[in-house]
C-alpha cells in the first residue's frame, strides 16, 4: 500500500504527523488484512517546501511519525520524484508475481508428488521386476539339431 501524505499542507495549523497516524488507525479499523499490509510511505507536495528545508523537514516528519519503511518524496504537481516511486513499484509487483508463480509450482509439484504417492502400491511399485534366466543343467538334453536335407525339408 501506498500511504500518501501531503508533507506541506495548505493550511499550516495542519499537522502532517497527526493527519498520517489518524489515516493508518481508519485502515486498521476498516480492515485489519489491509492495515497489516506492507507500506510505503509517499510524502507529497515536496515541490512546496524550500529546497534548503526539504531534508530537515522529512526527515523530522520520519522521527516524529517513528517511520521504519520505504520513504518517497515526490510531487505529483512537477512530477518530481515519481519515476523512482513508478520504477520501484513496477520492480516490487514483478517480485510478487514471480514468488508467487514460484509458489504455485512448488504446489503443483507436491500435488504431483502426493497423488503419485496415494496411487495403489501395484501400479508404483518400485521394486525391479525380477527376471530369472536358467541356464540348462548339463543333464538336460540340447535339443536336437535339425537337418536339411536336399529337397529342402528338415528332419530332426
Amino acid at each position: 500500500l501506498l500511504h500518501l501524505v501531503d508533507i506541506a499542507p495548505f493550511d499550516p495549523s495542519v499537522d502532517p504527523v497527526h493527519e498520517a497516524r489518524a489515516i493508518v488507525e481508519e485502515l486498521r479499523k476498516y480492515d485489519e488484512t489491509l492495515y497489516d499490509k506492507p507500506r510505503w510511505l509517499v510524502l507529497n507536495k515536496i515541490d512546496m517546501i524550500p529546497e534548503d528545508e526539504r531534508a530537515e523537514r522529512v526527515a523530522q516528519f520520519i522521527q516524529e511519525y517513528n517511520w521504519t519503511g520505504p520513504v518517497y518524496q515526490i510531487s505529483a504537481a512537477t512530477r518530481e520524484g515519481t519515476d523512482a516511486l513508478m520504477q520501484d513499484i513496477q520492480n516490487h509487483l514483478d517480485q510478487v508475481k514471480l514468488a508467487e508463480q514460484r509458489e504455485r509450482e512448488e504446489a503443483e509439484q507436491a500435488a504431483k508428488l502426493a497423488a503419485q504417492l496415494a496411487e495403489p502400491a501395484a501400479e508404483t511399485s518400485t521394486e525391479p521386476t525380477k527376471i530369472e534366466l536358467t541356464k540348462p543343467s548339463p543333464l538336460q538334453a540340447a535339443p536336437a539339431p535339425v537337418k536339411r536335407t536336399q529337397s529342402g525339408s528338415e528332419d530332426a
